[in-house]
């Protein structure tokens, strides 16, 4: 039970600390900031499933315009390099990656959207709730022309991250008052990340439970 003082260290107490996250998302601007961003942003493309989204309202709120404009830049710029990263990815381990990290309906769904609608499909995942790194891998994987990968991307990333961070910022009152309950928020998406890696590592190993009676 060594590791128990760390629970009550000064930096996890400063982590549980609801004014340390409405200071932050408040008032930083500093580099720990767009780090954050960068890498929430950058992950979800490739291979994370936590998206900037929630955040942008949040951090946006009691901005200057300008301030908006410098974190939905960060956030799209993050999100379509972790794209182009994924897109190597899928170039380099091919059909063979795609069927081991993900489920064979879903990998024949995104080949047939983007025998419909070519990098179109790219700009409707990078839009919509639809997993976006699905298709940032599998873009590789099809060699869908790398250029028109990027543009829309840009676009379609661009547009929904902007949407989120201007709706912070108009509706001021409303990001505030989930802010000031940061430090729940704070525990719930700790709490869905604990339990996806379970269900992770128990889903792996019944697996491979199941390929070794095979």
């Amino acid at each position: 039970m060594k590791w128990m003082p760390m629970l009550y260290s000064p930096a996890m107490v400063q982590f549980w600390s609801k004014h340390y996250w409405i200071d932050f998302f408040t008032n930083n601007s500093g580099f720990e900031l767009y780090a954050m961003l960068f890498v929430i942003s950058f992950t979800e493309s490739c291979c994370f499933i936590i998206p900037p989204d929630p955040f942008l309202p949040l951090l946006t709120a009691n901005r200057a315009f300008s301030g908006l404009m410098l974190i939905w830049f960060v956030t799209t710029a993050a999100s379509v390099i972790g794209a182009a990263f994924g897109y190597w990815v899928g170039i380099k381990g091919g059909r063979p990656l795609v069927q081991k990290f993900f489920d064979p309906e879903k990998v024949k769904k995104v080949e047939d959207m983007y025998n419909k609608y070519d990098a179109m499909a790219v700009f409707i995942a990078a839009f919509t709730p639809i997993p976006y790194k699905v298709f940032t891998i599998t873009g590789g994987v099809f060699r869908i022309h790398f250029w028109k990968f990027i543009v829309v991307s840009i676009f379609g990333r661009g547009i929904r991250y902007f949407i989120w961070a201007l709706l912070g910022w108009i509706f001021k009152d409303a990001a505030n008052a989930v802010l000031h309950q940061i430090d729940k928020v704070m525990a719930i998406i700790i709490l869905f990340l604990l339990s996806l890696v379970v269900i992770m590592v128990v889903k792996n190993k019944l697996a491979k439970k199941a390929a070794s009676q095979a």
